[in-house]
């Protein structure tokens, strides 16, 4: 099924089931972008514990992303 015909699908739907719809997506990029935010912490964690990564002040990291 195409992306065209989804809209248009979801579009001929009663707008309960259309506010329904949009809930689930919205509810399925939240945990999507909390998994990913956990595999980040994860990672850093492990950079931190491994001594890859130290501590650092917020003007330190600005003036490594400005140079």
């Amino acid at each position: 099924m195409e992306y065209s015909e989804i809209l248009d699908a979801i579009e001929a739907l009663p707008l309960d089931e259309q506010d329904e719809i949009s809930h689930l997506i919205q509810m399925q990029i939240i945990e999507r972008k909390r998994n990913t935010l956990a595999i980040e912490i994860h990672d850093a964690n492990q950079e931190y514990s491994a001594g890859t990564i130290k501590p650092q002040s917020v003007d330190d990291i600005l003036i490594d992303i400005l140079k």
